[in-house]
């Protein structure tokens, strides 16, 4: 099994993409590794997703933009901006990848947007995508460039979790390259989980 998309080769990890350092919570201003809290946008620069047809080169921003219109027009899923958010704690879980495996969202919602954001990757025998996710069945790294595709994927479950509180929705966080099915069950997900959060500011407003 490849580290992303289901099976099909990575694109090359893309220099410059770190991982936010461990720690954090719902109650902590700091950055979080895998599975931890992010409240804030992780260092490095996000990277645009590849070209469409162009393996290996970068979109422009124009083309970026274009595709990004693309999208939105074909009805993928999106949070109402005109609907306010209760605040809370709320949860929601993405439909599975060709593996099985599924993304896992919650959001911490205070003064109507959202503050924290906790992204993971749980694969169908259960285990997370962490800093084991790319190693061979006796945990050991058997091939350097697997691992290190493997481990971009992951870094980016922190960096889509950062840039949800900085946008503040989920249709305008961008895809990063080398996770795009973690962006599509990530989108999903906190889609899923903000819908919560206007559902219960209707049924009690504040």
């Amino acid at each position: 099994m490849s580290p992303e998309q289901g099976g099909r080769p990575l694109p090359d990890a893309v220099p410059g993409t770190v991982s936010a350092p461990r720690g954090g919570s719902f109650g902590k201003p700091a950055a979080r590794a895998a599975g931890r809290l992010t409240p804030g946008l992780a260092d490095g620069r996000l990277t645009p997703a590849r070209a469409a047809g162009r393996p290996g080169r970068l979109a422009a921003p124009a083309a970026l933009a274009a595709l990004a219109a693309v999208l939105a027009g074909c009805g993928g899923p999106s949070v109402d901006t005109d609907k306010p958010l209760a605040d809370g704690t709320y949860a929601a879980t993405s439909g599975e990848d060709e593996d099985g495996a599924i993304g896992r969202v919650t959001i911490e919602v205070s003064g109507g947007a959202v503050v924290a954001c906790e992204f993971d990757v749980i694969l169908e025998d259960g285990t997370p995508k962490d800093e084991n996710y790319g190693k061979d069945s006796s945990g050991e790294v058997a091939n350097d460039a697997y691992y290190a595709k493997a481990q971009a994927a992951v870094a980016a479950f922190d960096r889509y979790a950062a840039e949800l509180i900085a946008v503040g929705y989920p249709q305008e966080v961008d895809v990063i390259s080398g996770a795009t099915w973690a962006h599509e069950q990530f989108v999903e997900g906190a889609v899923k989980a903000m819908r919560q959060a206007q559902e219960a500011w209707a049924e009690d407003p504040e």
